[in-house]
């Protein structure tokens, strides 16, 4: 064997090298894999993070107190379908 390295592990740690490589494979797709795959990571990060927050919170509050916000949430939610009518689906330029 020559006497050069495959890896010097004194100069990158394996942690750089692992996240320079995934950034290189996730940028050798397409455009629009790439982007449909950062938005599914998102996705998928944000669920989890609210799914750990309600956990917390029914644990933390109890669920007398869960079950009033979320029959609160339910009401609002009703009755913001009611008084909106359909156009907020209609017409998506008028919130921008």
């Amino acid at each position: 064997m020559t006497g050069k390295k495959l890896y010097d592990f004194n100069s990158h740690s394996l942690f750089e090298l692992m996240i320079k490589t995934t950034i290189s494979r996730v940028m050798n797709i397409g455009p629009v894999q790439r982007q449909s795959a950062i938005s599914l990571f998102w996705q998928l990060a944000i669920t989890a993070v609210g799914f750990a927050s309600t956990m917390y919170f029914a644990h933390a509050v109890g669920a007398n107190v869960m079950g009033t916000y979320f029959l609160l949430i339910a009401y609002y939610s009703v009755l913001n379908m009611i008084s909106d009518g359909g156009f907020g689906g209609a017409c998506p330029k008028a919130h921008q």
